[in-house]
């Protein structure tokens, strides 16, 4: 992996929310790489005080200031640091970071003394297996998609006990689209999306339900706003691959086709129910 690979799920890697490949990869590229192995250390560091900082308090954390004060007193010292234009970037937003979580759990005392909740992990869909076959074996790329956030089979009546149901997939879809499996993914340490898999003559179909305002990987291809049938969204045009989504306060849906967008794609979200 290279060091843009590497941030892109530097976040998952630190939650442990990477498939075991995956995070080897990050493993043995961070063993390698000083200043990615710099920003890792930085990462986790700021997820521990943030999970400190989640913790019933009475008084904001005396100790988390003075880590803070040391921290600064260290930036301000570290000639290799001055030196290094990211790795001092890095440890400003950390500190940043970290200065914000104390006025938050400060301000919460102040106002209601409850305990301050930890924000969640963000959810995050990684297309890049998918896109690497986007002129090949697209089925084979959809395969790799599902495995790279642990992807497993599902019946709808186990979903039902997991989450509300927002993308009410028929059996079958205009021109022959018949769906083939419907999968449970994992998005990161907090988040789980459904993913409904449909293939036919015309090729194929991948429904994704996800949580509002999920991050979304294309490996750096340009997302365009677009409008397909009465949905307004974004979409991604890698090979024969159309990459769109739809979002709402309450979900996120991602489409990944190789159906005409102009024709075959807009009938067939149309005769979809997805409740927004």
């Amino acid at each position: 992996m290279k060091c843009d690979d590497v941030r892109q799920v530097l976040g998952a890697y630190v939650d442990g929310a990477l498939d075991a490949d995956a995070q080897g990869e990050v493993a043995t590229h961070l063993a390698s790489c000083d200043a990615c192995r710099a920003e890792a250390e930085a990462l986790s560091t700021l997820v521990r005080n943030l999970s400190a900082a989640a913790e019933p308090v009475d008084t904001p954390r005396a100790a988390l200031w003075e880590a803070i004060e040391n921290r600064l007193d260290a930036a301000a010292d570290d000639s290799e640091s001055a030196q290094n234009p990211r790795v001092l970037l890095l440890s400003r937003r950390v500190l940043a970071s970290a200065a914000a979580v104390v006025l938050v759990v400060g301000l919460g005392w102040l106002a209601a003394r409850t305990p301050w909740e930890a924000p969640a992990s963000a959810a995050t869909v990684d297309f890049r297996p998918l896109l690497a076959q986007a002129d090949g074996d697209i089925e084979a790329g959809i395969n790799a998609l599902l495995a790279r956030h642990g992807g497993r089979e599902i019946r709808l009546a186990e979903v039902a006990r997991r989450m509300r149901l927002r993308i009410h997939a028929a059996a079958t879809l205009p021109y022959n689209l018949k769906l083939k499996d419907t999968y449970l993914l994992n998005l990161g340490r907090d988040h789980q999306a459904l993913a409904f898999h449909y293939a036919g003559p015309s090729g194929h179909l991948l429904l994704l339900q996800c949580p509002p305002m999920v991050r979304k990987n294309y490996g750096g291809h340009e997302c365009m706003p677009c409008s397909i049938g009465v949905n307004r969204g974004e979409i991604a045009r890698v090979g024969a691959l159309r990459l769109a989504h739809f979002s709402s306060e309450n979900v996120c849906v991602c489409v990944v086709s190789t159906l005409d967008e102009h024709e075959e794609l807009p009938r067939v979200l149309g005769a979809v129910k997805i409740d927004y």
